[in-house]
This record gives structure tokens, C-alpha cells and sequence, in this order.
């Protein structure tokens, strides 16, 4: 599970980098193990799960001058023997109280 976290950290990082803006942006962060994680047995097969997770993460940063706060992940994902999907939303609040969201997808999608 620390890497889909990990792998959804990568994903924020690479769109913030990619994004054109009209303000400066500098971000990162580190995410730690969920608060929340559940997994479903789909039923089908051995192995195969539908997972939920959800946590918070130390960032830091500034966008156009307000200093990042904190971030928060909610990711789903399907899980089997020989692959893995993940998809969520990573939410960064800066202390200006703005909040920005992410998407964050498996490459390819």
C-alpha cells in the first residue's frame, strides 16, 4: 500500500511540474500510511480486492505566495495477483486558505 501512496505522491509531483501556470508553484511532500484503509474481497477470485484508502501528508511549498499547509490523498484502486489499478484525488491547503486538488491516475488513463 506505501507504494500506491508513494506512486500517487510521484503523480501530484509530476502534474504540479507539468501544469502551465501564471503563478509560481513549488510543492512537495511525503504522504505516511493511511488513516483509513479497507479492503473488499471482490469474491471472483483468490486475491483479487477493492481497496479504499485515505491520510494525510507533510507538504511544503508556496503557491503565489501562501505558504502550502498540508495535503490529504482519497485514493481507490483494484487490486489482483498480477496487477494493480489506482485512482484518487491528493488536496493541498495553503495558508491562505486556498485548497488546489489533483486527480491522480494510473499512467495511460
Amino acid at each position: 500500500m506505501k507504494y500506491k501512496i508513494l506512486y500517487g505522491c510521484a503523480i501530484f509531483a509530476f502534474v504540479v511540474s507539468m501544469t502551465p501556470a501564471q503563478t509560481k508553484l513549488t510543492s512537495s511532500g511525503k504522504c505516511g500510511k493511511p488513516d483509513v484503509h479497507q479492503d473488499i474481497a471482490a469474491g471472483d477470485q483468490i486475491g483479487h480486492l477493492f481497496t479504499l484508502a485515505s491520510g494525510k501528508c507533510a507538504t511544503k511549498g508556496e503557491v503565489g505566495g501562501a505558504a502550502s499547509k498540508e495535503g490529504v490523498f482519497s485514493e481507490y484502486g483494484e487490486v489482483s495477483e498480477d496487477h494493480s489499478k489506482v485512482s484518487g484525488v491528493f488536496v493541498e491547503s495553503l495558508t491562505a486558505g486556498t485548497r488546489f486538488s489533483t486527480p491522480t491516475k494510473p499512467p495511460g488513463r
